[in-house]
């Protein structure tokens, strides 16, 4: 790979990098919109319950003060005195059990509204995690293509300017030793190398 094809190859690992980056942003934001949208929707629920709590324990006592009526009456068509004794008795059980009914709804409802208002702060934590782990994942990515990008260009310059030294030679230099030791082994003396001269005709160098 020549280098116009190694930053070629690195510059579609950016690329990549970058486009998984973008995607790994937009995937947690809408998983962030997501979960925000559920915590508006908590909220609506836990006020809903609230409210349609404090309605129907409302609607409870009416119609608990429409029974202890309704008692009174009775009591007095079965020409009862509604004011002393046992009719009296009668009337404020009545009114107790429709306080106590009253009472009971509206906790049911304030204890739907709790849950809903206790996933509110969770949604908004999960929504902020979501964003927070698609910038760090973004952030890999991008560290990754940018590491690979490293990789290859290190890679391609080393395949082209990276293929070993060469080492010049100067030639051999011939090795007497052994036909010294030789030559020294048969005479038991020294080696005498003959120096020719010069050849007949040519001039010496003293101009004799």
């Amino acid at each position: 790979m020549g280098v116009i094809g190694t930053f070629v190859s690195a510059g579609l690992q950016l690329a990549g990098a970058a486009q998984q980056a973008q995607a790994q942003k937009e995937t947690a934001a809408a998983q962030a919109y997501a979960l925000q949208y559920q915590a508006k929707v908590a909220e609506y629920n836990a006020a809903f319950a609230s409210a349609t709590g404090e309605t129907a324990a409302e609607g409870v006592s009416l119609k608990g003060a429409a029974q202890k009526g309704a008692v009174r009456t009775a009591q007095a068509a079965n020409q009862l005195d509604i004011n002393t004794g046992t009719p009296v008795k009668v009337q404020a059980s009545t009114e107790a059990l429709s306080k106590e009914a009253a009472i009971a709804t509206k906790t049911g409802y304030a204890r739907q509204a709790y849950g809903y208002s206790e996933m509110v702060p969770l949604e908004h934590q999960e929504a902020a995690f979501a964003i927070r782990g698609g910038q760090l994942g973004a952030e890999a990515s991008l560290l990754g293509g940018a590491s690979a990008a490293f990789t290859d260009v290190m890679s391609g310059f080393n395949n082209i300017f990276g293929g070993g030294s060469t080492v010049m030679s100067t030639g051999s230099v011939p090795d007497y030793s052994g036909a010294s030791a030789s030559a020294t082994a048969s005479t038991g003396g020294p080696t005498v190398v003959p120096v020719a001269g010069p050849s007949p005709g040519t001039p010496s160098l003293m101009g004799f």
